[in-house]
């Protein structure tokens, strides 16, 4: 996948994340941490986990909501990585057109993940 759509998706677990900061336990991860059981890179690497996880699942619900023009067209250009020209060839459109269609999914991943993330004022 291109930076671009990593980038989304990151920050939108991320935010995730944040915003859920409430329930994590501080006091049992301190407990562990004076009993030097504490390993900050098991940690991190459960944590990339986790995020992984999310942020992939998050991505999945995003795409499914798109219809599937905008779906195909992501997904050969992020996922497979093909340039304009052979997408272009491809669905038999103009390299304009393909810009446009792109620009335009792009939009709409972004409504959504604003929408998802928007509607959760806690």
């Amino acid at each position: 996948m291109k930076a671009w759509l990593k980038k989304v998706a990151r920050n939108t677990a991320y935010d995730f994340l944040k915003k859920n900061k409430k329930y994590r336990h501080v006091s049992d991860l301190q407990l562990v941490k004076e009993n030097e059981l504490f390993s900050p890179t098991v940690e991190f690497s459960i944590a990339d986990q986790v995020e992984g996880q999310i942020r992939e699942e998050m991505l999945h619900e995003a795409l499914n909501q798109l219809n599937i023009k905008y779906r195909n067209v992501l997904f050969l250009f992020y996922v497979e990585e093909k340039s304009y020209k052979e997408i272009s060839r491809e669905l038999q459109i103009s390299e304009q057109a393909l810009a446009q269609i792109l620009t335009r999914a792009r939009k709409k991943l972004l409504y959504y993940f604003s929408r998802k993330w928007g509607d959760q004022d806690e």
